[in-house]
């Protein structure tokens, strides 16, 4: 097992820390421009040299990786990484060669939640250095989730995509809820439609999946949908997820006058 230091132990860093304790790991320190209060490890300053470690993650905001990376001094030979799905890993190349990125692929809204979301979980893992991205595999595979690697190059689309598959999912049931309240129904009324309207992309693909009056290319309701929509306060998003919708159903010729 590893001796593991989280700098920044936000939600991110606490879901691993929590998690790697939960492995058999020893998280040896957290460290933080401000004293933490916490039983998870002893913390520490940001800027003192940190004790001897095979990981350091570095997990704080994506705007500031670099920033903080050019104050921590970490301690020789250990491997460390960040924990962004955006950033690149040359961010960290001030620090050496053994360095590298380990995302979550996974909402992590506290660190206990998250912890426990993390066993089954996607990690991709990016470094330049074959050792270190395998050295993260078996990390990440301790803490049972599913490692797969990443282009550093790739990363900006992967984290568009982490970002619809989640983030706009989120968005997109919201606008329910919305509409659904204007109709006087909770939305957990709901939740076997959207269950197994997830289940249908990932078993059928996302086009096989649609299902609805778009698809069918019925403009009446398509029309009654956005004045509904209208009177509820929410056209704008109803319009902007309908076009998306109609272009890939490949159905804009039918129905786009009821979405313009």
């Amino acid at each position: 097992m590893a001796r593991i230091v989280i700098v920044g132990p936000g939600r991110a860093g606490m879901s691993i820390g929590l998690a790697a304790r939960s492995a058999g790991h020893e998280i040896v320190a957290l460290a933080a421009r401000e004293p933490l209060a916490t039983d998870l490890a002893v913390s520490v300053p940001m800027s003192s040299r940190l004790p001897d470690a095979e990981f350091v993650f570095i997990a704080v905001p994506d705007d500031v990786i670099g920033e903080v990376a050019g104050v921590v001094r970490p301690p020789g030979g250990a491997i460390i990484a960040h924990l962004s799905g955006r950033t690149s890993v040359d961010v960290l190349a001030q620090l050496g060669s053994k360095v590298g990125s380990l995302h979550p692929l996974m909402t992590l809204p506290s660190g206990a939640i998250g912890s426990r979301a993390l066993a089954g979980a996607g990690a991709a893992i990016t470094s330049r250095s074959e050792a270190v991205a395998s050295a993260l595999t078996v990390f990440a595979d301790s803490l049972g989730m599913r490692p797969f690697r990443l282009p550093d190059s790739s990363k900006d689309a992967y984290h568009a995509a982490a970002t619809a598959a989640s983030n706009y999912v989120v968005t997109a049931l919201a606008l329910a809820e919305r509409l659904f309240a204007e109709a006087g129904v909770p939305l957990n009324v709901a939740e076997p439609l959207v269950t197994a309207a997830v289940a249908n992309v990932f078993e059928l693909g996302a086009l096989a999946a649609l299902t609805g009056p778009i698809v069918r290319g019925d403009v009446g309701t398509v029309a009654a949908q956005r004045a509904a929509a209208r009177q509820a306060g929410v056209e704008d998003s109803f319009v902007a997820l309908g076009r998306a919708t109609a272009l890939l159903a490949g159905t804009w010729g039918t129905v786009g006058e009821a979405l313009t």
